[in-house]
């Protein structure tokens, strides 16, 4: 039998504890829950439980399917929905073709790919709104403009970026409606 893309054995006794694994990515998920099923072929084992190893974003989506479903968490889950990256896509466009201050001829469709990028990146990286006021540079200023209306028709629309959403998750496992996962251990970040 060929050898694993992974060594399991660091691992084998959190597996068996059922401890969530995360991982970055999915390719990495799956070379792991290769080699936990190749070491149970070793061992003879014709069948077994299937580790609890995941790639962040699929169980960030699974913590959110969960949350929504949650009656009780009084959260905006039940009032707003996640906007798609398509809809995000036009919204922005939207946002920023409303700009009166938007030179003539602006590419709109490049400016809402690079806004909607940058607007993903600082809600990732928490960077607060006031870094971007304070630096009074002509493209900071205008971002914000085109941030405001974005999130006002966010508001309007009672929807969510992936983003926000996530911001959610945490508040959530801050407040103890996931009781679920004992253990979480993350792997190649």
């Amino acid at each position: 039998m060929p050898l694993p893309f992974f060594n399991i054995d660091p691992f084998i006794a959190r597996i068996k504890a059922g401890h969530l694994i995360l991982t970055p990515n999915f390719r990495l998920a799956r070379h792991i829950t290769q080699a936990w099923g190749q070491r149970c072929v070793e061992q003879g084992l014709l069948t077994w439980r299937q580790p609890l190893v995941l790639a962040l974003e699929g169980w960030l989506t699974d913590c959110w399917a969960e949350l929504i479903e949650d009656q009780n968490s009084g959260l905006l889950t039940h009032s707003h929905s996640v906007i798609n990256s398509h809809a995000e896509q036009l919204l922005w466009r939207s946002s920023i073709a409303q700009d009166e201050q938007l030179p003539p001829g602006a590419d709109i469709p490049s400016l809402a790919e690079l806004a909607m990028q940058t607007w993903q990146q600082l809600q990732r990286c928490r960077v607060p709104r006031h870094e971007l006021s304070d630096r009074h540079h002509p493209g900071s200023e205008s971002f914000l403009r085109w941030l405001d209306t974005f999130n006002n028709a966010l508001e309007q629309k009672h929807l969510l970026t992936w983003e926000q959403a996530q911001d959610l998750i945490e508040q959530a496992f801050s407040n103890g409606d996931f009781s679920g996962y004992k253990v979480i251990n993350l792997v190649g970040f």
